[in-house]
């Protein structure tokens, strides 16, 4: 009886433990997002008069995740005049208990990323709140531009860094062996 509870007890209790730790392993999805582009024109009415402010924005999410992120939530402290999102897709706006202005896209696929041009005139850009998905908080990337290498090209320089490295190493392997010879005898 103690063997045969040893023989079917062990698998199962490994089993159900590897199977409770799954759940904390499991692909997820994760938003991030950066802020490529903000500008600021103060135009003058062709009929003259006071000077407008007009303010644009880009906000730009991506899913970096293994899965589909759901309930994508945008919140900004109040609602943009004009805002346009591309590529277009399905979303709707509304607001929270806080007066704020929430922009919601019922899901964001892997890899699948979007950008929100925020037009607004007259006063200051409404500021971004939060942006959360139902597997947590996005994060912000900081972005840089980048020249982009052809790929044969980079791989040239890697073998050649590889053979100036080795190269330099022989060499200096036989000064080192060169110089203690001399010390030496």
């Amino acid at each position: 009886m103690e063997e045969l509870v040893k023989q079917y007890m062990a698998p199962v209790a490994v089993g159900l433990a590897i199977g409770y730790l799954m759940q904390y392993v499991e692909p997820r999805s994760r938003v991030v997002h950066w802020f490529p582009a903000a500008f600021r024109f103060d135009i003058v009415p062709p009929e003259g008069g006071q000077t407008v402010t007009i303010w644009t924005h880009a906000l730009t999410l991506q899913n970096i995740g293994w899965r589909a992120a759901a309930s994508v939530e945008i919140v900004h402290s109040y609602k943009p005049h004009h805002f346009k999102i591309q590529p277009g897709v399905s979303f709707t706006e509304g607001t929270n208990p806080q007066n704020q202005h929430v922009i919601k896209i019922d899901s964001l696929a892997r890899r699948e990323w979007i950008t929100i041009q925020i037009l607004t005139a007259g006063a200051q850009l409404p500021s971004l709140v939060g942006v959360r998905s139902a597997d947590g908080p996005s994060h912000v990337v900081n972005t840089r531009q980048h020249f982009v290498i052809p790929r044969a090209r980079r791989l040239l320089f890697s073998v050649l860094s590889v053979i100036g490295f080795v190269t330099a190493v022989y060499w200096g392997g036989r000064f080192i062996a060169r110089f203690a010879e001399l010390l030496i005898g």
